[in-house]
Parts: C-alpha cells; structure tokens; sequence
C-alpha cells in the first residue's frame, strides 16, 4: 500500500514537472533568414521651411577617435579631400560575433519626469528611422515594405552609434490600414520584422500610430501621402480632417485599431505587441495639429491615452507639437512623455523651457526630432540633452540605411542649409565624406561621430569605445568584372580579392583595398560598385571583406565567378 501510493505520487510529480517545463520554455520562436527573404518615404513636410532659419553658425563637433579609413568620420569641411587606406594595410582579426538573441530587456518605465531602466535613468541621444517601417526611396517602386535585412541593417546601424531608441515613421492608412477595422497583414509583418530587429540589436522604438494632417502642406490633396489622420477620418466618409478627433464613430474606429496592434502577436518574435518592452513608446500619433492647426483637444487624448494604457505595458508619449495649447494632456495621468520638434536655428533655448514645463508637472521630455538647419545646431541640441538632466532623450532628423540590392538608400529633404550652399539630406553610417551626386552631403562626416560621441557620453561610456565590426557583405554579381555588392553596417570600405582558382581565392592578397560602397541605390541599379579593368578578359572569382572603422575585418563574402 505504501509503495503503491508513493509510486502514484511519483508518477504525478514527473508528469507536473514535465507540464511546468513546457510552459516555462515559452512561445518558439521563428528565425527569419535575411539572405532567404524576398524583397520599399517622401520629403519632410515643408511646414519646416517655414520656420526661422537665422544666420549661418560655423560647425563645432566634437569627434570621436578618427579611423585611417577611406571614409574617416574626424570632422572635415564640407569639400575636403579625405585620405584614402594604404592598400597593403593589414586590418585586424575578425572579432566575435554577437549572439542573435540579447538579453532579456526590462520595461522602460517612468518616475516623475525620469525614466528608467530597472533602477537606473534611461537616458539617450539617437536617430530618427523613418524608413523602418515603409521605404518610399526605393528606386522606381515607389512606398514599398522594407526587406527584413534592411530592418536589419537600419538597427545594427543605430546600436553601432550607441542610440539605445530609433523613432519609427507612423502607422499609415493604405500601408496599415486598409480600410474601416481593415488591416493589411503584409504591413504587420513588415512592422514584426522591425521590431524584431530591434530587439536582437537592443535598440528601443517609439512608434506613432498616425500621420497628421499632411494635405495641409501642399502636397497636392493626396490625403495618403503616408496616411495621415485625414484619411482615415475620410474611411468613415468625411471630408473634415477635424472629424479625426470629433466624430465618436471615427474615435471608435482608432480605438479599434489600437486594439489591434497592441493586441497582435509577433509572428517572429512570439510577444504580443503590447507586451514587447523593446518599444519604450506608443506615440499618440505624429505632429498632431501641426505648427499652425489646433491641436488634439484634450478630451481626446484623455480617451485615446486611457485606452492604449488598457492594452499596453509601455509608456504613452504625446504626438501634439506646436502652439501655446500643446500642454492639453499635461495632467492627464496616462500621458507618461511629452515632446516636441525643433527645425529652427536657436531651438535649444525654446526645447530647455519645454522641457522644464514637462518636469514641472512631473512628466518626462523627448526632442522628438530635430535638424534640417546647420551642424552647430544640431550639436547644441545634442549638448543640452547631455546636460540637462530634464531632457530623457533627443534624436535627430534622419538616418537611412543598406539597399538589399546594393548601396544606400538615400533622402533628400527639399531644404538647402541656412547658407544655401548645399542640400540637406539623410545620415549614412559610419559618416561618409561628400558625394552630392548620390546625395551624401557634407554634413555626414562631421555630423555623425559628433552624435556617437554624445550618444555614448549619455550613458557613461568613453568616446574612443571601437565601433562595431561588420558583418560579411554578400557578393551579389561580378560578370565580367563587374562587381556589386550588398553592404555592411559600419564598414568604412571593403577589400576586393581575385584570383585565377577558385580554391586559392582565401589566400589571395587584396586586388583593391579602400572601395567605398558610397553610392545610391539608384546609381547602383545602373552601374558596377566597382570595376576591374581585367575582368572581361578571363574567368576569374571575386570575393570581398568589409573593414570596420578602426580596421576591423569582416568574414569573407561568398565567392563568384566572372564567368559561369
């Protein structure tokens, strides 16, 4: 009888423990291989333009320790010569990979106007990503979803700069939504996609669930110029962009739609959206009333804010910017950030007295954008969140990332600087020097390391930390000698090897040393990143290495003949 009942009760214990081992595992989590996935922003609004742009303030980064590489980021004046590599240089040994899977993230969470990870402040200086989630400079296809590697590449690119938090362009109408409680599950994915990499890179995301009204800034009536809450109200039948925060059936429809993103479950990741700490912040909408519209009234904001803190475990920021009334939402206890966006030559004065409204009242501040002006500038800004313990983080206007097809993607912004001497256009890692033909300006090579410098400063961290080590870029074609590549976060250039054997291709010496994949993805869709004169003449095989900022070396690239 005894042996019987402890043989019961054995039995049980070994059927519980294999019960709590499987709950306790979790959900499985599916990998996605980004060289196995197949393969998509406009202008800025020019509400910018219209602001106060002053006189011209002569660029003063500090910059973090300058690399030998072709594509130096120690400060240069715009149109100075950099100093290409030796080609006999030897980089150092490939370091260790990272893990693909980083550790566990806690919430970020708030405490009066501080917020904090765990029990330290979390603090940054960082980026703006707008082509996270739907890439409009893509050539010759328009607003299309971006590749899973340029997710990818676009968070490597934002950890590297020590950014700990990218901001995402908006939930959209046409891309996210499609219709009245109608979504599309290929822009879900897509946004799966990104959030995944963000958290395999550590990098935080505040993501705004929607567009302002843009039509109010020429953009020829196209209400779906990137989905603003005027067409979403129109769904519904209206023509009254307004009807956004009135209508009680519009309201509901939003509601509805915030449900459902919180309420989805990563199909990469397997967490639920509302649950995922790699997002810091769901961001009411984006710009919301602009510089010259009204603002969200309050009662909305008090109903949308309540209703997304029902669903998620995250913070809530503001997305009203603008005017003497953007403070409608400051005693409403489930608005956790305010923030506005400084396009303006002197901003760091009006973002400090900004920021002390918010840390009066006890809520914490985010410049949530800024740029579009001269380098000074931006360095000011950057200073002030460095400096002023009421500013939890800044990020400034805007960076872009790899072509899965080779080169970058690049943006104009329809600006010149406040000299009129040059374009304003989008960041490159790791800060390439000019190339205005393909769109990398000469704000980059300064502009950058000054950013990294402070973004590691922030956190305690030294400015000589090594930049990260590329990963290996992937050979995409070389007929004929004709080479184009995909590239790597962070490399400052790339060694191209050749050789008459394909078995004697690893032991080869460098036929090129210092070539920049500085091109556009437009220009590399119509030439070689790289020609060897050569090549036509006899089958030979290609590979490459991408070389860090400090001369670290990648893996080697896949191999490929000139000729089958």
């Amino acid at each position: 009888m005894k042996l019987s009942w402890f043989s019961s009760v054995f039995t049980l214990c070994i059927v519980l423990g294999l019960i709590t081992s499987s709950v306790l595992s979790g959900p499985v989590r599916r990998q996605t291989d980004l060289r196995d996935v197949p393969y998509w922003w406009g202008p800025k609004s020019n509400c910018k333009d219209r602001l106060p742009t002053g006189n011209a303030v002569t660029p003063s980064p500090t910059p973090t320790r300058a690399p030998t590489a072709v594509n130096s980021v120690a400060p240069t004046t715009p149109g100075t010569p950099t100093a290409r590599p030796s080609p006999t240089s030897k980089p150092s040994p490939t370091s260790t990979p990272v893990p693909s899977e980083p550790p566990r993230q806690a919430f970020i969470t708030r405490r009066g106007s501080t917020l904090y990870e765990g029990s330290q402040p979390f603090r940054f200086i960082s980026v703006n990503v707008p082509s996270l989630l739907i890439n409009g400079d893509k050539p010759d296809n328009g607003w299309v979803y971006p590749e899973p590697y340029e997710q990818d590449d676009q968070m490597r690119s934002v950890a590297g700069l020590g950014g700990r938090v990218a901001r995402t362009y908006t939930l959209s109408v046409k891309y996210h939504i499609t219709g009245a409680n109608s979504y599309s599950e290929r822009g879900f994915v897509a946004l799966d996609n990104a959030i995944a990499a963000a958290s395999r890179h550590g990098v935080r995301l505040i993501i705004p669930f929607i567009n302002h009204d843009i039509t109010a800034y020429g953009t020829g009536g196209d209400a779906y110029f990137y989905g603003s809450y005027a067409a979403f109200a129109n769904l519904r039948g209206s023509r009254r962009a307004e009807a956004f925060f009135t209508d009680s059936v519009v309201i509901e429809d939003f509601k509805k739609f915030i449900s459902y993103v919180l309420n989805r479950r990563n199909t990469v990741t397997g967490v639920r959206y509302g649950d995922d700490p790699t997002i810091l912040a769901w961001q009411t909408g984006n710009e919301l009333g602009g510089w010259e519209g009204a603002p969200a009234p309050a009662e909305w904001l008090s109903t949308i804010a309540a209703h997304i803190k029902s669903h998620a475990k995250q913070l809530v920021m503001d997305g009203t910017i603008g005017g003497t009334q953007r403070w409608r939402g400051l005693r409403d206890p489930n608005i956790d950030i305010f923030t506005n966006h400084y396009y303006g030559v002197n901003d760091k004065d009006p973002m400090r007295r900004h920021a002390q409204v918010a840390a009066d009242s006890g809520k914490a501040f985010i410049a949530g954008e800024y740029g579009l002006t001269n380098p000074s500038t931006y360095v000011a800004i950057m200073d002030e969140t460095l400096n002023n313990p009421n500013i939890a983080g800044s990020m400034i206007w805007s960076l872009r990332g790899h072509s899965i097809n080779g080169g970058f993607f690049v943006h104009g912004e329809g600006k010149l600087d406040t000299t009129g001497a040059y374009d304003i256009v989008s960041y490159h890692v790791p800060g390439f020097p000019a190339n205005t033909a393909d769109k990398f300006g000469p704000e980059e090579a300064t502009v950058i390391p000054a950013l990294r410098q402070r973004a590691l400063a922030i956190q305690g961290l030294p400015a000589d930390t090594p930049h990260p080590t590329p990963i290996p870029p992937v050979l995409l074609s070389a007929r004929n000698g004709q080479l184009r590549w995909r590239g790597s976060a962070w490399a400052a250039y790339y060694n191209i090897y050749r050789s008459s054997r394909r078995d004697g291709i690893e032991s080869a010496e460098p036929l090129a040393a210092g070539v920049l994949d500085r091109f556009s993805a437009h220009r590399v869709l119509k030439e070689a990143m790289y020609t060897d004169g050569t090549g036509s003449q006899a089958r030979y095989w290609y590979m490459i290495r991408a070389i860090g900022v400090e001369g670290q070396q990648s893996a080697p690239s896949n191999v490929i003949a000139s000729r089958d």
